[in-house]
């Protein structure tokens, strides 16, 4: 009976407040991503630090919403977040290629709340 609108800033609120919590400023570049999806409201958010933020189109983030809700609307919600994880992993390669300077310095592993 929620409206829209509202589930929406309330799955926001608490995206970002996860990001700031979990990953936001955490990594020496500033380039973590959260995948955030609230299955009570039937919604998801996709975060950028600011380095990546800086770097990215809103259009690149969409591709991987689209994924990840093309397999939660079916029922595959591991599938659905593999596949926004493979998209974000690929952006993050492009711009903060992996190596000796650029450590993984963020747990790889869901967090369910």
């Amino acid at each position: 009976l929620v409206p829209g609108p509202i589930r929406t800033a309330r799955v926001h609120e608490r995206a970002v407040s996860a990001f700031r919590i979990g990953a936001e400023r955490r990594t020496h570049g500033h380039t973590g991503v959260l995948i955030y999806l609230s299955m009570r409201e039937h919604r998801a958010e996709i975060l950028a630090d600011a380095a990546i933020a800086s770097k990215v189109s809103p259009d690149v983030w969409g591709e991987a919403m689209a994924a990840l809700l093309a397999d939660v609307k079916a029922g595959r919600l591991a599938d659905g977040m593999i596949a926004a994880i493979e998209r974000v992993g690929v952006v993050l390669a492009e711009h903060f290629p992996a190596g000796s300077e650029n450590a993984n310095e963020l747990p790889d592993r869901l967090i369910e709340i």
